[in-house]
């Protein structure tokens, strides 16, 4: 008999980002479409909750062995090493599932060092090497460069989600394996429910911000301010403001908070008005949330593939390359969180409410999304 595949998966997984979880979640549902028995190992800080099916998924908690800083740099690496070696034991396939993995922050090369050593050994236990809709941010030096290379030559299939991510990876390399599909939450199917009629009430305007980009805004306070004076320039015109919480984590050293972020914009306008919402990786409750919604504006990504799903008009602001994509991509507004300007983001979001999304360009990526995991469907079955 046929042994049943076990997928080593590495992304960015129990971190507290509901982003990551629906990112599990589609890797998880999409595999055992063709392989109903198939076992996941899952890279992790923490367990996530109510990925389906739960018994079939071993959480490892290998980041953190890293964020341990009762040891040295060197005995971190060593114990990181040795336990991911055992953690590919009996498994068939290691796959990167979704989101911006691949990166030099810094251009420090330690993140694509590890990825790097982590793909050589998972060909040397005899691992097939799959990267599905992933993101590749801009690489500056010779080393980042070098082991990208690596890391790309090492992979069956290298599936990148986004326009600027293909970019960066042809500058490379033009690897056989190499090939632009979408975001994997685009492959998410969410339940249709009927939005609220805007008549009815007061229309809402989303707001989701990235302390995992700009930590507690600290070295931001233009952008914050003028975020803040848009929006009490909205509530004033009879906007309602939700704040959506894409993160939450303290745990092993680690604390990033969407929460505190939006609560430090709030305080930069007195008694600005907003309703704090943790978001969910449940189907049925996104769709629950965002029917009461009219325009989503941020930096997270994810808020906006949701809504682009759904027909709901988004405007981005930030400074990254894959929601400028996403938006120029779906005829949707995006403003440079450097420029930005308080007036002007408020009525850029007042305009977007009669807007949409294009509708054939979503339908697209709901396509492309699912081919993702056409190769390594096929090598499953």
């Amino acid at each position: 008999m046929k042994k049943s595949p076990r997928l080593f998966l590495y992304g960015y997984y129990g971190f507290g980002n509901v982003g990551d979880d629906l990112l599990l979640n589609t890797v998880v549902t999409s595999t055992l479409k063709f392989v109903p028995d198939a076992r996941f190992v899952v890279r992790s800080l923490c367990p996530v909750e109510g990925v389906v099916p739960s018994a079939q998924i071993e959480f490892v908690a290998l980041e953190q062995v890293m964020s341990d800083h009762r040891l040295s740099k060197v005995r971190r690496l060593g114990r990181y090493l040795r336990d991911t070696w055992k953690s590919l034991a009996g498994c068939t396939h290691l796959v990167f599932g979704g989101g911006t993995l691949f990166h030099a922050r810094g251009n420090s090369p330690v993140n694509l060092a590890l990825i790097f050593m982590l793909v050589v050994m998972a060909r040397l236990r005899g691992l097939e090497v799959y990267a599905l809709g992933v993101g590749v941010a801009p690489l500056s030096g010779a080393l980042p460069k070098r082991l990208m290379r690596g890391i790309m030559a090492r992979t069956a299939d290298f599936a990148v989600r986004d326009e600027s991510s293909l970019r960066h990876c042809q500058a490379l390399a033009n690897g056989a394996g190499l090939r632009s599909t979408a975001d994997l939450v685009f492959s998410l199917p969410l339940p249709a429910v009927s939005r609220a009629a805007v008549a009815e009430r007061r229309p809402v305007v989303a707001i989701t911000l990235a302390a995992s980009d700009i930590g507690n805004g600290a070295q931001h306070e233009h952008f914050l301010r003028q975020l803040a004076l848009a929006l009490d320039l909205l509530v004033k015109q009879g906007w309602s403001i939700c704040f959506l919480a894409f993160q939450e984590l303290d745990q092993a050293g680690i604390a990033v908070s969407d929460t505190a972020l939006f609560k430090r914009v709030q305080s930069c306008v007195p008694n600005l008005e907003g309703t704090m919402v943790r978001m969910s990786a449940n189907s049925e409750e996104i769709t629950r949330l965002f029917s009461a919604i009219d325009v989503v504006a941020g930096m997270r990504f994810h808020g906006h593939v949701l809504a682009a799903m759904q027909g709901i008009p988004f405007v981005g602001f930030g400074r990254d390359e894959k929601l400028k994509d996403l938006c120029s991509h779906l005829s949707m507004p995006f403003l440079d969180m450097g420029d930005l300007d308080a007036t002007d983001l408020a009525a850029t979001i007042a305009g977007a409410r009669d807007a949409q999304p294009d509708a054939e360009r979503v339908r697209e990526l709901s396509r492309r999304s699912a081919d993702n995991f056409s190769r390594i469907g096929a090598s499953l079955s």
